[in-house]
This record gives C-alpha cells, structure tokens and sequence, in this order.
C-alpha cells in the first residue's frame, strides 16, 4: 500500500489553529496514494475551526477511495476531533421563547394548560 505520511509537526508547534492552515496542509497531489496517514506527534490542541476542516478534508477524500487514519492523537485533539464530527447544525438550536405577564393564579393556570 503506497502511504502518504503527514506528520504534523512539521508543520505546527503544538497547536493548530486555523482553518486556512488545514487547508493548505491538503493541498497536495494525491495521485498514487492509497492511504493518508496524519501523525499528531506533538500536537497537543487544535481549534474547532482547524478540527473541523481535519474531518471535511478526510471526508472529500474517503469519498475519493481515499482513507485517512490518524494516529498519536493528544486527548484533547481527539475530543476536538470527535466533536467537530457532529453535525454543526445540531450543536445550537434557537428557539422562539414567548415571555409572560403573570400577575394571578388565573395568568399561571392559563399557561400551563394551554397546550
């Protein structure tokens, strides 16, 4: 199998906190590679936006054939990591809040037993 290794310390001094940074990371020719490897030695935190692009980036290239697999994972890159694979949506919900005038009894039991 013909891996290509990133190790990521080459490129970052503990931390990765952009989103342009992951960007520019994936930005290589990846004819001829079955498999991506990221090596977190020595990365010890990562933004959720440089999280986040991590797991875009290995999705466009699983969606490829590509696998990505990514080793030596701090805990707390592994967290940021596993929660950026959530779906962002879901992380936040609005929700419209309806304020009350309640003065009496009356007001409490009409809101209570209006649904």
């Amino acid at each position: 199998m013909n891996s290509k290794i990133v190790r990521l310390n080459e490129f970052f001094d503990r931390s990765i906190s952009t989103r342009s940074a992951i960007e520019n990371l994936f930005n290589f020719d990846k004819t001829g590679f079955n498999e991506i490897v990221l090596d977190f030695t020595d990365i010890y935190l990562i933004s959720a936006s440089a999280s986040h692009q991590i797991i875009l980036e290995t999705r466009k290239l699983e969606k490829s054939g590509i696998p990505v697999n990514l080793f030596n994972l701090d805990s707390n890159v592994r967290w940021m990591l596993e929660l950026s694979k959530t779906d962002r949506k879901n992380i936040l919900t609005v929700q419209n809040i309806e304020h009350y005038n309640i003065q009496s009894s009356v007001d409490l039991n009409k809101l209570l037993l209006s649904n």
